[in-house]
């Protein structure tokens, strides 16, 4: 199983998780600009989860996801529905999940990562991929 980096560092190393394609693979994506730069690792995060509340994002199949960009974060999830609410509810619970744990002080966000300053310019965020099983009149 090959493993996608995550914009996170933990105990100063970088965060890996294992990543896993199929059909329902979709990706989540929110902007950010180089204003957010300045912003600390919890409040990035809060920012990224009112934008995602707010729906301001881009959804991507995997195909349309390869090339990634800086000034992004983009999450994960296997879903089947066409429900892009509840694609949305789900990626609102993994940024907070990682929300909480920048606050415990456990990991932080890589900026250079993120922003493009560093010598990767993807900013994904798979924690986890999640199956949802679909449901008839969803």
């Amino acid at each position: 199983m090959p493993y996608a980096p995550t914009v996170f560092r933990e105990n100063g190393r970088d965060v890996l998780e294992p990543y896993e394609s199929g059909p329902g693979l979709r990706w989540i994506t929110v902007k950010l600009s180089d204003g957010d730069r300045h912003l600390c690792d919890a409040d990035l995060m809060r920012m990224v989860i009112e934008r995602l509340q707010d729906e301001e994002v881009m959804v991507h199949s995997e195909s349309n996801n390869q090339a990634k960009k800086p000034l992004e974060m983009s999450f994960p999830v296997v879903d089947s529905s066409s429900r892009c609410q509840q694609w949305i509810d789900i990626v609102v619970e993994i940024a907070k999940s990682y929300r909480d744990g920048i606050v415990a002080g456990r990991i932080f966000i890589d900026h250079d990562y993120v922003f493009g300053l560093g010598t990767s310019y993807a900013a994904s965020l798979p924690r986890f991929l999640l199956q949802i099983p679909s449901s008839p009149g969803i």
